[in-house]
């Protein structure tokens, strides 16, 4: 039997001091790209192997659900993404997550959006952080060296790919 449109793990709010919330399936999660991963298209850089494998890529909430317009997400996000040799994001791109779950794989979901608040692992935290993980019941059929994994990277780089920057660096 198929998963649920929206999974139990998805009705969960981690972090009910700070969350808002379940994210909902009408709303818009958002990548932050680097210059680097840019090159006539996304790159499969975009989504990060082992934080997707780890159900950890982090995306970003924008609106009233959580009271956080871009201007401020572009002013928390300024410190957030630097690479260690000084690269700065350079774009803010958006996918829907009604689509994001709505990927299947094999009649499987193959995505779950979860409200995940922690930003690092030193308890920084944030109401508009959320993951994209792979579905649970998929990702106990596949491995991480899988082509059905290669096929969820590509996928979700395809999505944000389509969708045209919201922000852009000057």
């Amino acid at each position: 039997m198929p998963c649920a449109q929206v999974c139990a793990r998805e009705l969960v709010s981690r972090d009910p001091g700070v969350s808002p919330g379940a994210i909902h399936s009408d709303e818009s999660v958002h990548r932050g790209i680097f210059p680097s991963q840019i090159k006539g298209g996304l790159r499969p850089s975009v989504v990060t192997a082992s934080h997707l494998w780890n159900g950890q890529l982090s995306v970003w909430r924008l609106g009233e659900v959580v009271a956080l317009e871009l201007p401020a997400l572009i002013e928390i996000l300024e410190p957030l993404m630097v690479r260690s040799g000084g690269e700065r994001f350079s774009q803010l791109r958006p996918a829907s997550v009604a689509a994001i779950r709505d990927y299947q794989v094999n009649g499987e979901r193959g995505f779950s959006v979860l409200d995940e608040c922690d930003l690092d692992d030193l308890g920084n935290k944030h109401p508009a952080h959320a993951h994209i993980a792979i579905c649970e019941r998929l990702r106990e059929r596949i491995s991480r060296e899988d082509e059905v994994f290669a096929g969820l990277q590509e996928w979700l780089k395809l999505l944000f790919e389509k969708n045209p920057p919201i922000w852009e660096r000057a």
